[in-house]
């Protein structure tokens, strides 16, 4: 079974074709890479961001036949079009269908972002289009939009429960369906993390249950039965710069889909989309719509869980950096994207093709989030390390780097994050007074000392150190006699060292009999050179 580095890492697409026309999967071993940082940063290798393509399977059932029918004759990319179709359709259909995984409801609520490569990417034209097929199935829907998320009071306010104020009576809003449309959704990025403002928690809220509180003294509200679906769009460059640190992602990033667009096509003269053929669609969406609405408790078939099983190891895997931090709620997103699947095929069971479009759809957003983020690791401190440690392959040891960074306190805590997400590695080397480190980008094999770089291309390790993880642990007294962390000196005719690490880095150091010359109660590092006592 692929791995989710398969998958969020190791797609490709062939650039004469726009990768995401429907249906089409068609690769070629020319990808459209992109790179970040500097023009030597070729020397260390890093995750490569290609352009994502939607797989066959998500193109299911009327979701499906829309984005077919509509793809020829729009710019948009028809995999835009289709999540936009799919949240649309699941807020239409509001807060009564659900499925339970354990103790928690998941609904048929999505929150998307649409990322466009350029500012021509038409992002909005692809939510234009399927916003208008749903609202032609269901009118009453088209009243339940909103534009402005300028703060978290304004979602509530829109879904409030009815209230007695002093002699007055608040009638609320019957209707809890709430389809929020942020065509600048770097605004909404700017006000959520404004100091104060309420509207990234109430929105938290929104994904999370559907009873939304503000308690504030002068104004409270409270929304119940809460169906809130939120659109966004922006561009790459705008997204990178507003949301640039994990805990932001982590918050608040995690819970919604992110989902590439490009230009899939050119025409100038625009397009002519059948309007019978819409208008028939929009017939049968309708039905499938009220059937939805209908629903309450949708349950799954063994065919959903044999292909959800396979995948789960998938979905819940940990990933370093802003996308790992972006994709850690995959498992529960592909819930809710095969249960408005199956609504939309007018049944109350999800089943294998459900499940499988669902993971379709997932994998395109998992690859998404690796194409606009990279190896973004949400700190800037530890980024500007690994920056500097690519240009610098004899590496830089910590007083280096602090001088570097001019003394910068948080540097412990960068090293930290580039170690975990295998992005660095420290070596450890003698000097005259304390033992130095010194790090290296890269990631460090332990069983064979070599560098392994972020592609997983094995490289030799810096010569004349031994990695600290081959240390292992010291009979006592044996630091003040040999410092075994630092090199050991041994000519090999040049003057190098000649280092042999311990093939057990586990096992620490060993007692062995001791060869000829050597005192047998001085312990040696095993394969390193004899040391005359």
């Amino acid at each position: 079974m692929p791995s989710a580095r398969d998958y969020i890492e190791g797609f490709r697409v062939d650039p004469g074709d726009n990768g995401a026309r429907a249906g089409s999967e068609k690769q070629d071993d020319q990808s459209t890479t992109e790179g970040f940082g500097r023009a030597s940063d070729v020397r260390f290798p890093r995750t490569r961001l290609t352009i994502p393509v939607l797989g066959e399977a998500a193109y299911h059932g009327i979701a499906g036949e829309f984005v077919r029918l509509v793809e020829p004759e729009t710019e948009a990319d028809p995999a835009a079009i289709l999540v936009q179709f799919l949240a649309a359709a699941g807020s239409a259909m509001g807060a009564n269908p659900y499925v339970r995984i354990g103790n928690t409801r998941h609904g048929a609520k999505l929150f998307v972002v649409v990322v466009g490569t350029s500012s021509v990417s038409r992002k909005g034209t692809g939510g234009d289009l399927a916003e208008a097929l749903v609202g032609q199935a269901a009118p009453s829907w088209w009243e339940r939009q909103v534009s402005n998320l300028g703060s978290g009071e304004v979602v509530i306010w829109a879904i409030r429960d009815p209230e007695q104020r002093g002699k007055e009576t608040d009638p609320g809003v019957a209707d809890k369906r709430l389809f929020v449309r942020a065509g600048e959704f770097s605004s909404v990025l700017r006000v959520a993390g404004r100091s104060g403002s309420i509207l990234s928690p109430i929105l938290r809220e929104s994904w999370d249950r559907d009873v939304l509180r503000h308690t504030a003294k002068a104004n409270p509200a409270k929304a119940t039965g809460a169906h809130v679906v939120v659109i966004g769009h922006i561009t790459k460059t705008e997204l990178r710069r507003e949301l640039s640190s994990t805990e932001t992602a982590n918050g608040f990033g995690n819970r919604f889909l992110w989902v590439v667009s490009r230009r899939s096509k050119e025409l100038p003269r625009g397009g002519e989309i059948d309007q019978a053929a819409l208008d028939s669609l929009a017939g049968r969406l309708k039905s499938k719509l009220d059937y939805g609405t209908e629903q309450h408790e949708v349950i799954h078939d063994g065919g959903f869980w044999q292909v959800y099983e396979s995948a789960y190891s998938e979905l819940t895997s940990e990933l370093p950096g802003m996308r790992g931090a972006l994709l850690a709620r995959g498992a529960p997103y592909v819930h809710r994207l095969a249960l408005i699947f199956a609504l939309l095929d007018g049944v109350s069971v999800i089943g294998r093709q459900h499940a499988e479009a669902a993971l379709a759809v997932w994998r395109y957003c998992a690859q998404s989030a690796t194409y606009i983020f990279g190896d973004s690791l949400g700190s800037p401190v530890a980024e500007e390390i690994l920056r500097e440690l690519r240009n610098r392959p004899e590496g830089m040891t910590r007083t280096e780097i602090r001088d570097f960074l001019h003394r910068n306190a948080r540097i412990g805590s960068a090293l930290d994050e580039l170690h975990e997400a295998r992005l660095a590695y420290p070596v450890r080397e003698r000097t005259v007074g304390r033992t130095a480190e010194r790090w290296h980008a890269g990631a460090l094999d332990n069983n064979n000392g070599t560098t392994e770089t972020t592609e997983g291309a094995p490289q030799p390790a810096p010569a004349g150190h031994v990695p600290a993880s081959h240390m292992g642990r010291r009979p006592n007294g044996f630091n003040k006699r040999f410092p075994v962390t630092a090199e050991i000196p041994h000519p090999n005719g040049d003057g190098t060292p000649d280092m042999a690490p311990c093939a057990d880095a586990d096992a620490g150091l060993r007692l062995f009999e001791a060869p000829d010359g050597i005192d047998p109660d001085r312990p040696f590092l095993p394969g390193a050179p004899r040391l005359e006592p």
